[in-house]
């Protein structure tokens, strides 16, 4: 059966080597496909190989685009072409490329290697390797993956310098203070942020910077505040204003009269929404306080901590009439916002904004603060050229420094601009703010017109990489104003070449009521973009929730679907996801117990197998006769299957001695059942 694909015309326009591109392509989309073939398209075009540069973030994605181009070569080279219209495309790529290696006599196949696809960690090295004096590093360090350890070394030596008198002494002093004297807590948070320094030290490193400036700081708190209430104020001035105003008066008014210390009496003479200015955050906290819990929902009832007075507390029957009438227009008023979403999260989150400005005290411990982190990084860095290793975050911004500034690039710059005609990148959507600038030097200089191009594809509805200071809103900023002074010009996917049309219809319904409905670049915020199904095969969807100590019943259950599908299509191949490991263990722990054999990869150890675990007992108990824990495990192994209470007689007999000298006399051990007996027999000979 053929199928439309909808976003043809947008994978036709992926092609096209002569623009630059940002695409949006979500899973199951047939983004790596996309990528060979526009790989294969641009090395039809250059003189060298090397002009093109392919960066991925993982080495297992990087060997996936290796193998795919390097099997679409072969693939041209020795086969017919393919019917299936992608196939086909891809195979006619790669015969153009098989003429391009024959005229230029690159030898692809005898020399693969001059294929350029790395990962950006990869990349990072080798531009610290061509220059390691100008990238600070001096000899080439090795790459820890580990590196924990020497954050706490030099958080540690930050530390002490409280105690040598040395230069920063007073700031740890500070720091600590603030900390409660608590000297681990401190060592802690300081090595965590070593591991994080990627994300702050260019905005602290030179003390004089005015971005750490007390105004320029303070000027971001009053922007975010103000982002914040923009959205809040207009999702509000579309509600039923008037009434809620007359509400949200009466409520501040009797707080006033109470004397309570509540944000709401903030809202006093109020006749219209507050302006979206940090100056009326007081205000905006006040509405949230008034129409949410303290769990950030509408509120269901209301009293007179906020404001509404119970009808019984009237003087008189006006009065309780009033209060009556009051209380139960604002719950109408309530009931009316309930379904509204977007608000309730606005208003939580007026709760959560920062105050636009810093008190005397906190500025101070952020003065120390900085200090303290340039003396941490500093150590570090002692730490190691002392022991010829580094992180990938140093490595990677080294390699920022090796290519020099935009209006001063470095010789190494130069090169790569001449060398660098075509960079595409894959999973742009987990790319840090570091790793944006590298991306920014690599193509500073380049013109729209002059044949170098930029291609990016990643889906930032699936950003995974928060733990690396990926910004979703870098995608967000590229797509809107582009890399460098490249332009980069929108496309999406949306056909799913994996699920059937019942599953992206399932999907489409259910995440786009989870993503925002709107984009926003400094929250990292991306609406949910709809797929298309390639076919019309149905899927049944059905959810079975488990509520609290339901959990438990969760392995039955599984069991029991996997029964109905095998009694209805016995030869179905059936797959179980989970979050992590742990959630499988009583899973395959209940299938293991009702003999369901199930195949996975990496998903239980080796070494927990109770079969490997009965071994090494039995190795460790021949190795050391005193050995008593391995001895116990091995007598209640299969082959023995000693009991608990036969066991306590062994060990009572042996006291403090050795097993194994009361094993051989067990026929005559006292208190043993005629099994154990039996079983110690056995196996002594």
């Amino acid at each position: 059966m053929k199928h439309d694909i909808v976003d043809a015309d947008a994978r036709a326009q992926a092609l096209d080597v002569t623009r630059s591109w940002i695409v949006q392509a979500p899973a199951g989309s047939g983004k790596t496909e996309l990528l060979t073939q526009r790989y294969l398209a641009l090395l039809a075009r250059v003189s060298q190989p090397e002009d093109v540069l392919a960066i991925t973030f993982t080495r297992k994605a990087a060997a996936e685009m290796r193998r795919r181009i390097l099997n679409a070569l072969d693939c041209a080279r020795s086969q017919p072409c393919p019917a299936l219209a992608h196939q086909r495309q891809t195979w006619e790529l790669a015969k153009k490329v098989l003429v391009q290696d024959d005229r230029c006599e690159w030898a692809l196949r005898d020399s693969p290697s001059r294929l350029r696809i790395q990962t950006i960690d990869s990349l990072c090295a080798s531009l610290v390797r061509q220059m390691p004096v100008t990238a600070g590093l001096g000899a080439v360090p090795a790459t820890t993956t580990e590196p924990d350890p020497l954050y706490r070394e030099a958080a540690r030596a930050t530390l002490v310098r409280l105690e040598s008198g040395h230069n920063g002494c007073a700031s740890v002093r500070c720091l600590l203070g603030h900390l409660d004297n608590n000297v681990m807590r401190t060592e802690t948070m300081v090595a965590l942020m070593l591991a994080k320094r990627d994300q702050w030290l260019r905005h602290v490193a030179d003390p004089g910077d005015f971005r750490i400036g007390r105004e320029s700081l303070e000027a971001v708190l009053r922007s975010l505040v103000k982002e914040t209430l923009l959205q809040a104020r207009s999702l509000l001035v579309q509600s039923p204003f008037v009434d809620l105003l007359e509400s949200v008066q009466y409520a501040a008014r009797n707080c006033q009269k109470a004397d309570q210390d509540s944000p709401i009496r903030h809202c006093l003479g109020l006749r219209d929404w507050p302006e979206a200015a940090y100056e009326a955050l007081p205000q905006w906290q006040g509405l949230a306080t008034l129409l949410l819990t303290d769990k950030d929902q509408w509120r269901a009832t209301v009293s007179v901590q906020v404001g509404f007075p119970a009808k019984t507390a009237g003087k008189d029957a006006a009065q309780k009439q009033e209060f009556d009438l009051r209380k139960q227009a604002f719950l109408e008023l309530l009931s009316e916002l309930r379904g509204n979403e977007s608000m309730r999260l606005a208003l939580a989150s007026i709760r959560r904004v920062p105050a636009p400005c810093y008190q005397d005290d906190q500025w101070q411990v952020l003065e120390a603060l900085f200090e303290v982190l340039r003396i941490a990084v500093a150590e570090l860095k002692l730490i190691f050229q002392a022991q010829g290793q580094a992180d990938f975050s140093e490595v990677m911004m080294a390699s920022v420094v090796a290519l020099g500034h935009p209006d001063n690039p470095s010789d190494l710059a130069l090169q790569l601009d001449h060398r660098i005609q075509h960079l595409l990148v894959d999973e742009f959507q987990d790319t840090s703010i570091t790793q944006f600038g590298l991306f920014e030097k690599l193509v500073a200089g380049w013109q729209s017109d002059d044949g170098r191009t930029l291609f990016v594809v990643g889906d930032p509805m699936q950003s995974i990489y928060r733990f690396r200071e990926a910004e979703v809103g870098l995608f967000l900023r590229a797509r809107r104003h582009g890399i460098g002074d490249v332009p980069l010009h929108p496309l999406q996917l949306s056909v799913n070449f994996r699920a059937v049309s019942g599953l992206v219809d399932w999907f489409n319904q259910t995440f786009k009521q989870v993503f925002p409905s709107t984009d926003n670049i400094t929250t990292g915020a991306i609406r949910y973009a709809m797929a298309d199904a390639l076919g019309q095969d149905q899927a049944d969807i059905q959810i079975h929730p488990f509520i609290g100590a339901d959990g438990d019943q969760e392995p039955a259950r599984v069991l029991a679907i996997i029964d109905r599908i095998r009694h209805i299509e016995p030869t179905a191949s059936i797959a179980i996801l989970v979050r992590s490991r742990t959630h499988l263990v009583p899973i395959t722990t209940a299938m293991d117990a009702h003999g369901v054999e199930w195949h996975g990869v990496d998903i239980e150890r080796l070494a927990q197998r109770s079969v490997v675990r009965d071994l090494r007992s039995l190795l460790h108990a021949l190795l050391n006769l005193d050995d008593r824990l391995s001895w116990l495990s091995i007598l209640r192994a299969p082959w023995c299957g000693i009991g608990l209470a036969d066991l306590l007689a062994i060990t009572t007999k042996a006291g403090n001695g050795v097993l194994w000298n009361v094993l051989g006399h067990g026929v005559t051990c006292e208190g043993l059942s005629p099994h154990a007996r039996a079983a110690l027999a056995r196996c002594s000979q």
